[in-house]
């Protein structure tokens, strides 16, 4: 789910023509940030809206888990870039390219880790809540480490709100959607909407 920037080869002909090199950013992916990169890539690649979904910004050692460095180096990548960076508002809205920085079911890491890292470089973001799990460990997950989580409580999502974060829907529970019938799915949406709007601006 997590963009961890597009680029090429260390190795690659810097010859290759820049039309090949767009291409090849668009079908490579590294994990690391390098100066080489950087000095190639513009935010010519940001043509389409793009979003880019994180989870946990903690420790890495899961398929949703980013570690903070890692987390700190793509959103210098995107000031670097000049990528437009909007909030969940203005990239709804907004008929042009922009990037949306999103984080599903409220880890409390976010607020710890990820929100410091968004402040200093002045980033808005969105987070996708469940109102049903606020202030528990994250029992949905799929591996060990992952259910160890916590997830934010009330307060702590206010904290994020006012960090510039905008709460938005995930659905009540977290149950898996594809399992349930057109009721349960509207019902699901209309709880935490009903949610949000009583505790978030």
């Amino acid at each position: 789910h997590v963009m961890r920037g597009v680029f090429f080869d260390r190795d690659q002909d810097e010859s290759v023509s820049v039309e090949k090199l767009r291409v090849q950013r668009a079908l490579q992916v590294i994990a690391v940030i390098d100066d080489r990169a950087l000095e190639l890539v513009d935010g010519s690649f940001f043509k389409k809206p793009v979003v880019l979904t994180y989870h946990s910004v903690s420790d890495g050692m899961t398929p949703i888990s980013v570690t903070v460095d890692r987390f700190r180096q793509q959103m210098a990548f995107l000031k670097e870039i000049g990528a437009d960076v909007l909030n969940l508002k203005e990239f709804l809205q907004n008929k042009k390219r922009g990037v949306l920085i999103t984080f599903d079911d409220a880890f409390e890491d976010v607020l710890l880790n990820a929100l410091p890292v968004l402040q200093e470089r002045n980033l808005p973001a969105a987070v996708f809540i469940n109102p049903s799990l606020l202030g528990k460990k994250a029992e949905f997950a799929t591996l060990p480490k992952d259910r160890e989580r916590d997830i934010c409580s009330l307060s702590q999502l206010k904290q994020l709100e006012v960090g510039g974060v905008t709460i938005a829907n995930h659905g009540y529970t977290h149950r898996q959607l594809s399992g349930l019938g057109e009721d349960e799915i509207c019902s699901e949406f209309e709880q935490a909407g009903v949610f949000i709007k009583d505790n978030f601006t």
